[in-house]
């Protein structure tokens, strides 16, 4: 039997951020109201008669992305590992191990198919309930139901083996199971209601939900059943404000906390400093791989991109564009560069890796596969087809389109003209499919590269979007998917290149991967907020894994 947590069992993600899909930022004409009802909470002992921030046990963070559709996490909430009012069986350390949360451990047989899982007995729900396996069976047969950002379709089966263990099979071996579940926030058999849930959680975690106003806050007290050590705040209130407008409230100091982006965080705060954490958050250019109109979807998409299809433009792209100078000047530095999607990362393959802001290079590849400036327009064609093709961003999402207009100036030089558009969320969805797109990802699970490149998630949802299919990285993800723990990661470098093949640049370069972001946030100055672990994908809630940590410090 294979103990999953002192056998050291990682592993990382989902794909392009469906989570800024599912959250909206409050508008900026509410920023004078809140900071007329919040005024001055972070003023030093005694001024306007107030007390010690010491001696204050509310806290105040602004973000700027709120949770459309509620905190169950057996639709959405959770989808980057992030908990306030639930817990998960199984939980990521600060060395990105995976430790037990509500299991206190948990084996899996011979046949790499059945995971038991054995349950602590000292928790209780915050409405004073005990958890159970009941709980646990009742969670995942309702996720594997309605979830919309964990695949369950492995699970054949999950039961409860008395009170305290639960007993899952799956249908086949699946490596990155507990990955899965370290996702998977338990809600209660006794109060689950799917209607009132979402905005009435009930769940074992640190803070329970007292106070949600729409496109306002969310205000959270202690939950007094919690069972680890008793949170040091007795209420925590989020709110949701613009980036700008959650800026200028940690400048007013009415919030203890602001999220904040890289163009701002060059603002200097009294009282408050500002925290970069590094974050496996990767920002990218996709490709669309087929030729257009190789694929027809039933939903009228359009498939395929006939410039893009060809491997020698997404390859020389991969070598002309500065990516360090991407981090310079979109994220002030803020950042690291990313040549694949799990860069740095215990499945990352060193081997993928180049070195890039080489335009001879690239002007190597364009010449050898035929991409040549016939008429000396500056722009390379093939065949009387130009090299010539657009790139899409989130019109809400700013470090997005600063990306794609360095890009597109980027490839200039090298004969590629880019043309750079900013859709809402739901017009790209449509096209990402026959544009190229920046997009991101960064779960925390190799899953990050099987949803992307596996043949079997082609165009479906955020999966795949490129229709990109290669039987040798499929055997490759087979393989990983089915191996032991300590053979896993091998597959799935050999997925990125294994000399011959792979997804990465020197196989068939379906992306450009650029940089990675660094999460920012203004604190306050005298607030201790734990040690924080790698950040995933999703630049707002991150910050809460260490929430029942947080405290003034002395």
């Amino acid at each position: 039997m294979k103990n999953g947590i002192l056998a050291k069992r990682v592993l990382k993600p989902k794909f392009p951020d469906n989570s800024l899909s599912l959250f909206r930022p409050l508008p900026v004409v509410l920023l004078a109201l809140f900071l007329a009802a919040c005024g001055g909470k972070n003023s030093p002992a005694g001024e306007g008669g107030q007390s010690p921030v010491q001696d204050r046990k509310d806290l105040s963070v602004a973000l700027s992305l709120e949770p459309e559709e509620g905190f169950d996490p057996t639709v959405s909430w959770g989808n980057h590992e992030i908990f306030v009012f639930q817990s998960t069986l199984l939980k990521y350390g600060l060395d990105m191990n995976l430790t037990g949360e509500l299991a206190e451990s948990y084996s899996v047989d011979s046949t790499g198919k059945v995971y038991t899982f054995v349950l602590r007995k000292d928790v209780t729900f915050s409405d004073g309930e005990p958890f159970t396996a009941e709980d646990v069976v009742f969670t995942l047969k309702k996720a594997a139901q309605t979830s919309t950002f964990i695949d369950y379709t492995a699970m054949e089966d999950v039961r409860a083996d008395g009170d305290y263990q639960v007993i899952i099979t799956l249908n086949k071996v699946e490596s990155t199971f507990p990955n899965s579940i370290a996702r998977q926030g338990i809600v209660p058999a006794h109060a689950y209601n799917e209607d009132t849930y979402p905005r009435e959680p009930t769940g074992t975690g640190p803070y329970v939900l007292k106070q949600w106003d729409r496109g306002q806050q969310v205000i959270t007290q202690r939950n007094p059943h919690y069972f680890r050590n008793t949170p040091y705040f007795e209420k925590i209130t989020f709110v949701f404000l613009s980036e700008d407008a959650a800026l200028a409230a940690a400048k007013a100091g009415t919030v203890d906390i602001a999220m904040t982006t890289p163009v701002l965080a060059t603002a200097q705060i009294p009282g408050m400093r500002l925290e970069a954490y590094k974050a496996s958050d990767a920002r990218g250019i996709g490709f669309p791989v087929l030729k257009r109109g190789a694929v027809t979807r039933t939903d009228g998409a359009v498939v395929g991109n006939d410039v893009t299809s060809d491997a020698a433009i997404r390859r020389a792209l991969n070598y002309a564009v500065d990516r360090q100078a991407l981090v310079d000047h979109v994220l002030n530095g803020f950042g690291q560069r990313q040549y694949t999607e799990s860069d740095n990362l215990a499945w990352g393959n060193p081997e993928a890796l180049i070195a890039d802001n080489n335009l001879e290079e690239a002007g190597k590849i364009l010449d050898a596969a035929g991409w040549i400036d016939v008429d000396g327009d500056g722009i390379r064609e093939k065949n009387g087809l130009k090299a010539e093709f657009t790139v899409l961003y989130p019109s809400v999402d700013g470090t997005r389109q600063a990306i794609a207009v360095v890009f597109a100036d980027m490839a200039k030089p090298l004969g590629i003209k880019v043309h750079v558009e900013g859709l809402s969320w739901d017009q790209l969805f449509r096209r990402w499919y026959e544009d190229a797109s920046v997009l991101g990802t960064g779960q925390l699970s190799p899953m990050t590269g099987y949803r992307l490149y596996s043949s079997r998630y082609a165009g479906i949802g955020y999966d795949n979007t490129s229709y990109y299919s290669n039987p040798m990285v499929d055997t490759y993800f087979d393989q990983a998917m089915d191996a032991a723990a300590d053979t896993t990661y091998s597959f799935w470098k050999k997925a990125q290149w294994d000399g011959a093949f792979g997804t990465s640049v020197k196989g068939d370069a379906v992306f450009v991967w650029l940089l990675s972001v660094d999460h920012l946030y203004y604190v306050n100055e005298n607030l201790f907020i734990g040690e924080q672990r790698l950040h995933g994908h999703g630049t707002q809630w991150q910050i809460v894994h260490s929430i029942e940590d947080w405290k003034w410090t002395e």
